[in-house]
């Protein structure tokens, strides 16, 4: 399910993730720290776009409604960027 509102700048998503094996939360966050085009904020609370390329992502959490989920929180920025 997606609940889509009309905004101006940007596409948050609360992102709920499901794995074969238990995946610990911060596990996940050294994964997402060496992904490329991505910036973990996780100790940030709920990252917020700011006008840039990257994806933002928080809130990384091991979910309570699943034993091998995980929960977290991205951003991004929907315009495009000039390139000179």
């Amino acid at each position: 399910m997606a609940v889509r509102a009309p905004v101006f700048f940007g596409n948050s998503l609360a992102l709920h993730i499901e794995t074969k094996q238990k995946l610990i939360a911060q596990q996940a966050r050294e994964w997402l720290k060496q992904a490329p085009g991505l910036e973990l904020l996780d100790e940030a609370g709920y990252p917020s776009v700011v006008s840039e390329d990257a994806v933002f992502v928080g809130r990384v959490r091991e979910s309570a409604s699943h034993p091998c989920g995980l929960d977290l929180w991205a951003v991004a920025d929907n315009m495009p960027r000039a390139r000179c």
